[in-house]
């Protein structure tokens, strides 16, 4: 009798065969798990508030708004900051007066260097300042 030779050939034939294979039944999966995979709902997120009352519809708020000359106004500044940085001239509009969760709202139109924008301020605290609550671009 005589002895055959190990052949490594068809080996590394049958492996490239099962890789093959495998590759192809996860390319075929990947499909099939996305139709039949688990569902899962949007997470819930917190409604924004509704806008207050002088915004307009589909304004956006900003956490702050640096002007051309450098001037910045943000949010949790003091009222009294915002009169002495805007001066009466850039103000739009009267002054539209509203009822926050601290006492009263004021929102006021500003138009400067061609920007339009709105700022809100109220009292974060019973009996505390005025502060910016909300700068809004529409």
């Amino acid at each position: 009798m005589e002895e055959r030779p190990l052949r490594i050939a068809s080996f590394f034939e049958w492996l490239a065969a099962a890789a093959g294979v495998a590759a192809l039944i996860w390319l075929l999966s990947v499909p099939v798990q996305r139709v039949i995979g688990p569902r899962v709902d949007a997470a819930l997120v917190d409604v924004p508030a509704s806008l207050p009352p002088g915004v307009p519809a589909g304004a956006m708020n900003v956490p702050g708004i640096m002007l051309v000359d450098g001037r910045q106004i943000r949010i949790g500044d003091p009222q009294s900051r915002i009169t002495t940085i805007l001066p009466e001239s850039a103000a739009r509009g009267p002054i539209v007066v509203s009822t926050g969760a601290f006492g009263e709202r004021r929102t006021r139109t500003y138009i400067v260097d061609g920007t339009k924008f709105f700022v809100v301020c109220e009292r974060l605290e019973r009996g505390g300042p005025m502060r910016v609550t909300g700068v809004f671009l529409p």
